[in-house]
């Protein structure tokens, strides 16, 4: 997903807390040579986050608190729900798209602690074609309305 959008000329930050640093540090690491991929994990303060968020043109995200406040913002929010039913933990806004798998045993994640015994397999079913023709909804649409928002 970070290749093909950052081919179509967006520049992509991770975003998460200090307990995100490796994760994020891995994935930077597996891409050595993407200049348009900056960590921001465990960098930034949550003002700071919002910061950035309120500036984006689209934010890509699992269901975090951040998600939801991208989503509050008014921003372009594709939503990635795999384990979470839209439904109940779905981005809520006006530019938001939930992407859902629609397989038996997935969305089951309710309250944070369903997870014994359950698919393992939930997220890695949502494409990067999936995901990536979202991003390009939500930002034609903003593009649309705006003649400042671009890649």
């Amino acid at each position: 997903l970070v290749d093909r959008v950052t081919e179509a000329g967006w520049t992509v930050a991770l975003a998460g807390g200090p307990g995100d640093r490796a994760g994020a540090r891995h994935l930077m690491g597996a891409m050595p040579n993407q200049p348009s991929l900056i960590n921001l994990a465990g960098h930034t303060t949550l003002r700071q986050t919002l910061g950035v968020m309120v500036h984006a043109a689209c934010v890509v995200s699992v269901n975090t608190g951040l998600m939801h406040l991208a989503a509050a913002l008014g921003r372009p929010v594709i939503g990635l729900d795999g384990v979470t039913p839209t439904r109940r933990w779905g981005p809520i806004g006006p530019k938001a798209i939930s992407i859902q798998v629609d397989q038996p045993g997935c969305g089951f994640l309710h309250l944070g602690f369903e997870c014994r015994h359950r698919r393992s397999d939930c997220m890695g079913r949502i494409s990067v074609d999936r995901v990536y023709a979202a991003i390009r909804s939500v930002t034609s649409t903003s593009q649309d309305a705006s003649s400042e928002a671009r890649p």
